[in-house]
């Protein structure tokens, strides 16, 4: 008989190989659909405990608004296979629960020194946090420095400046706190729309010669991938809206082919036809904005009230570093293809799921 003790290991096996190498092991083995219909399964019919009950309506009450605007979807899609495509920013929300059924299991399982060896840049941020949670003989603040100092050399080492956002956003909630963290999040954020707002007008041909866009330009020319991003961020914000109130849909292409030409991005083009489809802003948000306008909005707002104030600020997490983890996986989804991607997505709802587990473990 197939115990739910070993169902427990199984599922762990799965979702840490799956945060250490997810190109490898959802490309060829489907690792997020495994862990996503196995949360589903102790969604729907595992005993969940009394204090659980609230947070799975809440999220349930998520995936079925989620799901009626995929049905309306059908009506507009243009196709069927980039359709079924997005649908794991649906379904992915599942894993959720198979983070917080095995969150002791995780922490305990020696498979965890395997994120001590990373392979991606995005989940290294997930792995590590993970592993950092389980060595509970550790104090809070060493374990902070352990965090972002491997992050650092790992983007030292290997390149990319995800893991660098990553450790510094870290660091200032840790020593700042989460009102302070709020508020320069905003602040960053605003500054950020000036500078989208003067490569729109750039883009536009107006005001090209003023004095921010003489300012801006230099600076952007020192990561022209970077570049690329902002002006695919810019398109998005400014030229999709308010025309598209309520987002483009799911199935529908994202970037039209001249735009494409315009980023040089010919030869990926003739390699992969539907790039149009396919091409994302590597910004989470930016993207649920975009497919879903109005209603992409509100499911960011839920995303992150979801994460901290669905349960009782009373209810302290027992190890705050799954806090930081979660911060870290936001960050990183403002660079980087997260909650879209069947790649990244079952870890962002994983780390959720084990950072409200340790705050159950608490009630």
């Amino acid at each position: 008989m197939f115990s739910r003790k070993y169902f427990t290991l199984m599922l762990t096996w799965v979702f840490i190989l799956y945060v250490w190498n997810p190109e490898f092991f959802e490309r060829n083995f489907y690792f997020n659909e495994i862990l996503s219909l196995s949360g589903a399964y102790i969604c729907f019919f595992s005993k969940l405990p009394i204090h659980v009950a609230r947070v799975k309506g809440l999220l349930l009450l998520f995936i079925i608004v989620f799901s009626m605007y995929f049905v309306m979807n059908i009506y507009f899609h243009e196709n069927s296979y980039i359709y079924v495509r997005n649908t794991s920013i649906l379904y992915s929300v599942f894993v959720y629960f198979v983070g917080l059924h095995c969150y002791e299991v995780i922490l305990k399982n020696k498979l965890r020194y395997i994120f001590l060896l990373p392979v991606h840049k995005v989940n290294i941020v997930a792995g590590l946090g993970i592993f950092l949670s389980g060595q509970r003989e550790l104090s809070k603040n060493y374990k902070v420095f352990i965090y972002c100092s491997f992050l650092l050399l790992y983007s030292i080492l290997f390149g990319g400046s995800t893991a660098v956002f990553v450790a510094i956003s870290i660091l200032f909630y840790h020593i700042f706190g989460a009102r302070a963290f709020v508020a320069s999040t905003v602040a960053c954020v605003f500054l950020l729309m000036i500078v989208l707002v003067v490569l729109h007008q750039n883009y536009s041909g107006f005001n090209s010669s003023n004095y921010l866009s003489e300012f801006i330009t230099p600076i952007l020319d020192y990561d022209g991938n970077f570049t690329v991003r902002l002006h695919m961020w810019t398109k998005v914000l400014f030229e999709y809206f308010p025309n598209n109130l309520f987002g483009l849909g799911f199935g529908t292409q994202f970037f039209d082919v001249g735009f494409i030409y315009q980023l040089h991005l010919v030869n990926q083009l003739e390699q992969d036809p539907l790039l149009a489809y396919t091409l994302s802003p590597h910004n989470s948000y930016v993207y649920l904005i975009a497919r879903m306008g109005i209603i992409g909005v509100l499911a960011i707002f839920f995303i992150f009230w979801f994460a901290f104030k669905s349960i009782s600020s009373n209810i302290k997490p027992k190890d705050p570093i799954l806090e930081y983890t979660f911060i870290g996986f936001a960050v990183a989804a403002f660079f980087n293809v997260v909650i879209e991607s069947p790649i990244h997505s079952g870890a962002f709802w994983g780390v959720i799921g084990l950072y409200h587990a340790s705050r159950f473990a608490n009630a």
